[in-house]
């Protein structure tokens, strides 16, 4: 049926498909947050490793290991819409994203850098998916890469929170996002502790940033100065 071909009903409930669905929701609402960021205030609110981690796994997962992913084909184009707004994010990360960066080597040679990064998370989602590791919607893969994401968040705030002021939006965005699916996979696939676990840290790492968002920089937050090179 038509119906299945974009919205597998035979295999998965209602209240599954629909909780995925507010997960990317909240995940695609981040990155359109990031990109009028970017456009108003010249400054990529990702940390600019994750950016490059992104974009190749939703490359990875959208284009070349889709076939897997059984949700129904607009789920595999969900994949396949981050990655087209992360092509947007990247481009304001080589235009601003040396904002983020204190050594002056990166910053030099930062758009090469990028392009490397890139070609090696390609390689290491890649061959994590082919030697069997990851599950069939990428979720051991994501994860993975959730912690170091949730982990950078916190290391950006705490380098930069004096003179930027970050988004609360975006921060439930992200918490909400992969929480969904946190939740979700409880109902997905129970016997699998490792997503259950380690989604579980992904959700107390936001939280805490969040934390951190709401006592350091509430209603009296006031701008300090920028380092040296924070406007190059």
């Amino acid at each position: 049926m038509a119906s299945n071909y974009w919205i597998n009903l035979e295999q998965f409930t209602p209240y599954e498909l629909t909780v995925t669905a507010i997960g990317w929701l909240f995940w695609i609402t981040l990155y359109a947050l990031i990109i009028r960021s970017i456009v108003k205030d010249e400054y990529v609110e990702m940390p600019w490793i994750c950016v490059l981690g992104n974009i190749a796994w939703e490359f990875v997962w959208g284009f070349l290991f889709y076939d897997s992913i059984n949700l129904g084909e607009l789920f595999i184009w969900s994949y396949r819409a981050w990655f087209l707004l992360d092509i947007f994010i990247l481009i304001g990360l080589f235009k601003y994203g040396r904002k983020q960066i204190e050594i002056p080597e990166i910053k030099q040679y930062f758009i090469p850098i990028c392009l490397i990064g890139i070609g090696i998370f390609a390689s290491l989602y890649s061959s994590f998916i082919a030697s069997g590791f990851d599950h069939k919607w990428g979720s051991q893969s994501a994860y993975i890469s959730n912690v170091v994401i949730s982990l950078l968040f916190i290391s950006l705030f705490l380098r930069q929170f004096r003179f930027k002021k970050f988004s609360k939006i975006m921060g439930w965005c992200k918490c909400l996002g992969t929480l969904a699916y946190t939740i979700v996979y409880f109902s997905f696939d129970p016997p699998n502790s490792f997503v259950h676990i380690i989604g579980g840290v992904v959700f107390f790492l936001d939280i805490i940033y969040l934390y951190l968002l709401y006592s350091r920089q509430g209603k009296s937050w006031v701008a300090g100065p920028a380092p040296e090179g924070f406007n190059n």
